[in-house]
């Protein structure tokens, strides 16, 4: 999933499991090395995922896209077709 790898490269440090920079209460949100990492995510999470991602100064606009249209998709069920 291209939105688990795009969250890995700039979230990478404190969601997964096996690194010395892992925080619990990351962890306790989501787990980037559960390919269902989203599931249980409801919509306050969703909400930090969009305010942490606006922080992040070197995150290229093309994959704040990509993660917007997911949460739209996940959170809202507002999935569009990929060309919109």
């Amino acid at each position: 999933m291209i939105v688990l790898a795009l969250l890995a490269q700039h979230s990478g440090r404190c969601h997964p499991p096996n690194l010395p920079t892992s925080v619990p209460r990351a962890l306790a949100i989501f787990d980037l090395t559960d390919e269902s990492w989203y599931g249980g995510l409801q919509h306050d999470p969703f909400d930090d995922l969009l305010k942490s991602l606006r922080s992040i100064k070197s995150l290229p606009a093309e994959d704040t896209r990509i993660i917007q249209r997911f949460v739209l998709c996940a959170r809202d069920g507002d999935c569009p077709p990929a060309d919109r």
